[in-house]
């Protein structure tokens, strides 16, 4: 149990599974021409392209959470499944609590990271710019780390109560209600290239049968070598899209 990771769960409302098969199986002659994959194939196809928007794409939020006198790690039960902490914005009392003064604090303005989120800029410290400042001048050693699966590690340990906000990646909502309208529509594409190979193999069992229209081993081979092809554009495509940096992306 468990020496396998675990593919996403996925609970597509009937009528936007109904829809998301016409769209990908239209592409191969559907409901014209008989197409040799069953729901279950469909299904596993749909959450291979979600496991790799998780890596490559994951969802992207900000929960905000207290924290408390001698304690680092902050179990976030919304989220029972964490990608990657990517930025921690503190309370400014966290840092006055390390004994850095408020004048070094003030030294410099916010960092660019808290400039791109409003709704923290005012309240909050990120660990980038503002934290340089203070590793170099005092030596502390300032860092967010991953507790698998869902809990937070703040160091050095905070010294008063205060608040925090975190970006986090985190996998989709099971009902996909979470993609934008780009991210659709690469989930789209891929599910066909996955369900295009499941095809290729299927077909290729029946190879040397001569039909009316052509070889079955010929489509095959055209269309796995063609699928996987697109397959990798699409994965270089959301890569460079998103360019999350290697140490954030939950890879496996």
């Amino acid at each position: 149990m468990g020496i396998f990771n675990k593919l996403p769960n996925i609970q597509l409302d009937d009528s936007d599974f109904e829809e998301l098969k016409i769209r990908v199986l239209s592409e191969f002659g559907y409901p014209s021409v008989s197409v040799e994959i069953t729901e279950n194939n469909l299904v596993m196809a749909i959450k291979k392209a979600v496991d790799v928007l998780n890596i490559y794409a994951p969802r992207i939020v900000y929960p905000r959470f207290q924290i408390f006198p001698m304690k680092s790690d902050y179990e976030l039960a919304d989220y029972p499944k964490i990608n990657s902490v990517i930025d921690i914005y503190l309370d400014i009392n966290y840092l006055i609590g390390m004994g850095i003064p408020w004048e070094v604090l003030m030294r410099q303005p916010l960092s660019l990271a808290a400039k791109s989120d409003i709704s923290v800029m005012t309240d909050y410290i990120t660990n980038f710019l503002q934290y340089d400042t203070v590793n170099k001048a005092f030596g502390l050693d300032l860092a967010k780390e991953l507790i698998e699966p869902n809990i937070v590690r703040i160091t050095p340990t905070p010294m008063y109560q205060g608040l925090v906000a975190a970006k986090l990646a985190v996998p989709h909502t099971e009902d996909l209600s979470s993609l934008n309208s780009y991210e659709i529509n690469w989930f789209i594409q891929f599910v066909q290239c996955k369900v295009a190979k499941m095809l290729a193999r299927i077909r290729g069992k029946f190879s040397g049968v001569q039909l009316a229209v052509g070889s079955l081993d010929n489509d095959a081979s055209t269309l796995l070598q063609e699928a996987d092809e697109k397959e990798k554009e699409l994965i270089e495509e959301l890569k460079a899209r998103y360019k999350f940096p290697e140490s954030t992306l939950l890879i496996g």
